[in-house]
């Protein structure tokens, strides 16, 4: 396995889709820190976008990661789609193939090979962020930041990125396109997620709001809030009820819920899901054909 492993990972090292997307995760690590500096130091509405950036320095992160994490994980999609369709379409596959290897291993260790290289990528970028934010800001508080809650909010937020590295993957194995992978793939974290979780969360969805729990990005905002909230605090839960108030409507508090039970049930959700798409992924190449 781990021969198979080393293989594909210095294939995926020598491929044209490392140097775009390394080049992609920098230039938009740079361009969100940016982003996210003027929106501190600015007191214009930006669209609502304040609301984003509750705090000030490396505190401030927490809250507005869903739109930095949604182009992190387009390169993930890039990375699996390219890498993986292009050898369906010249024949290394059906080549590996021929020499004896398990179907099994060898979906695993591509898995595997896009999650190494996608997670180096986004260290990357994370560093880049975090350290051009820190340079334009005093960082916060010891209060603020408190270490545990740290290191709880980046493990979350990998584990979130593999299940989109895990089902980017089967996506590649399942359609076997370039084309159809990229589309869905891109589509999936900037539309149907943000279309089903926002359904999910109207007044008509209320008994089948729960269903909003195996979307990732919405799992993404649930270690976000955990981050904000400190693991030992309470997060608030809002109602769908809003009243207008001071010029905006206000949402109504439903209820709290604890901090580490928010992070429990969302790192299962999350595990559950690299389980299942990984699964479907090696159960569909193994009962399908390689030309």
């Amino acid at each position: 396995m781990s021969r198979i492993f080393s293989a594909e990972l210095f294939k995926i090292m020598k491929g044209k889709a490392l140097r775009v997307n390394l080049l992609i995760n920098i230039g938009f690590a740079l361009f969100y820190a940016f982003v996210v500096v003027f929106a501190i130091n600015s007191d214009m509405d930006m669209m609502g976008m304040e609301n984003m950036f509750p705090g000030d320095g490396v505190a401030a992160i927490g809250s507005s990661f869903i739109i930095f994490w949604q182009i992190i994980v387009i390169c993930a999609a890039v990375l699996a789609g390219i890498w993986v369709c292009d050898e369906f379409d010249n024949g290394t596959i059906r080549n590996v193939l021929s020499k004896g290897v398990s179907r099994t291993k060898f979906y695993v260790s591509k898995l595997v090979s896009v999650y190494v290289v996608s997670l180096v990528f986004t260290v990357i970028s994370v560093i880049i962020l975090f350290a051009t934010i820190t340079i334009a800001f005093t960082v916060g508080s010891t209060e603020t930041l408190d270490v545990t809650n740290l290191l709880l909010f980046f493990a979350g937020q990998f584990l979130i990125y593999l299940t989109y590295v895990s089902l980017f993957v089967m996506m590649a194995f399942l359609f076997r396109n370039v084309g159809a992978t990229l589309g869905v793939g891109i589509a999936f974290p900037v539309l149907i997620e943000l279309l089903f979780v926002s359904l999910l969360s109207m007044s008509f969805a209320e008994p089948v709001s729960f269903l909003a729990n195996i979307f990732p990005q919405y799992n993404i905002a649930q270690f976000n809030d955990v981050f904000n909230a400190g693991i030992g605090g309470e997060i608030v839960t809002y109602g769908r009820e809003y009243v207008y108030e001071l010029g905006a409507y206000i949402p109504v508090v439903e209820e709290t819920a604890s901090a580490l039970n928010t992070y429990l049930v969302a790192a299962a959700v999350s595990f559950a899901t690299v389980v299942i798409t990984t699964v479907v992924g090696i159960y569909t190449f193994n009962k399908r054909d390689v030309k």
